[in-house]
């Protein structure tokens, strides 16, 4: 009965980490250092409050801060402390909108996360900005 559970497990294991697979990337640095960026949920804001975006990130062989910037965002949403610094398994940054954000669905905005040998990843992300 274990080995069916083990075995239930790693199965379920392997469907997720396949599904996460294509919404990953990889900065290679050199002597072996990576940085794995993951794809974030996408973020609803309302009109005069905040959210926070939150990269997962995986570092392998490399201990130095890695920073991000967020960019491309609808009129009157800002992203607080462009220039953030994290540990190794995670970026978050403040996302503002406005009393007079633009109302959007689904918006595609950017974000950039530094990782080894100044090396960068672009990703994009959903936002939408409700009442």
């Amino acid at each position: 009965m274990n080995v069916l559970r083990a075995l239930g497990f790693g199965f379920l294991f392997l469907i997720m980490m396949t599904g996460t697979a294509c919404q990953q990337s990889v900065i290679h640095g050199s002597g072996g250092r990576e940085v794995i960026v993951y794809q974030p949920n996408d973020i609803v804001l309302r009109r005069g409050y905040a959210e926070t975006l939150d990269v997962a990130i995986k570092c392998i062989n490399f201990n130095e801060p890695v920073t991000m910037r967020v960019f491309d965002l609808p009129a009157g949403v800002s992203a607080e402390d462009q220039s953030l610094v994290t540990n190794k398994h995670g970026v978050h940054i403040a996302l503002v909108a406005s009393a007079e954000a633009e109302f959007v669905q689904d918006h595609s905005a950017q974000y950039e996360v530094t990782g080894p040998d100044g090396k960068t990843a672009t990703r994009r992300f959903r936002i939408s900005v409700k009442e």
